[in-house]
């Protein structure tokens, strides 16, 4: 069960994407900053950055989870495109082990809102005050 993460950042005039770095974890380990993307956050989190682009193919554990709603608290805005479920993390987000993909898991201002495939509606969009940000249908 590998876990591959990519992090992205907006290009100079949100026309697009720059990728920043890759990770994969093949083990899971007790610390929790270590979890691919805990650790690629980590490592090009500098400067000015505020807007984040995360593609991974699981869905974040509880405790990352817990961690980007609180980064999302310091000014950061983080986009979390979940493309497969490695892990069964879903089942940490109350959608059993199962849970759907892709999904996008938008974290502003201390809190979360979870976009998937059957969204309606105002559900479907980002949530309110987030950044512009560039199209990611394709990454």
């Amino acid at each position: 069960m590998a876990i591959d993460t990519v992090l992205y950042s907006p290009t100079t005039g949100n026309s697009g994407w720059r990728q920043m770095g890759t990770n994969t974890v093949t083990t899971v380990n007790s610390n929790k900053a270590s979890h691919s993307e805990r650790h690629l956050y980590s490592v090009f989190n500098t400067g000015k950055n505020s807007l984040f682009l995360i593609v991974q193919n699981a869905y974040p554990c509880e405790h990352c989870h817990d961690f980007f709603k609180e980064q999302s608290r310091t000014g950061k805005s983080i986009i979390f495109k979940i493309t497969g479920n490695s892990g069964n993390y879903s089942s940490d987000h109350g959608m059993g082990l199962h849970g759907s993909v892709p999904c996008i898991i938008y974290y502003h201002k201390g809190d979360f809102k979870r976009v998937s495939m059957s969204s309606r509606g105002p559900e479907m969009y980002p949530p309110q005050g987030f950044p512009a940000s560039p199209d990611f249908d394709h990454y």
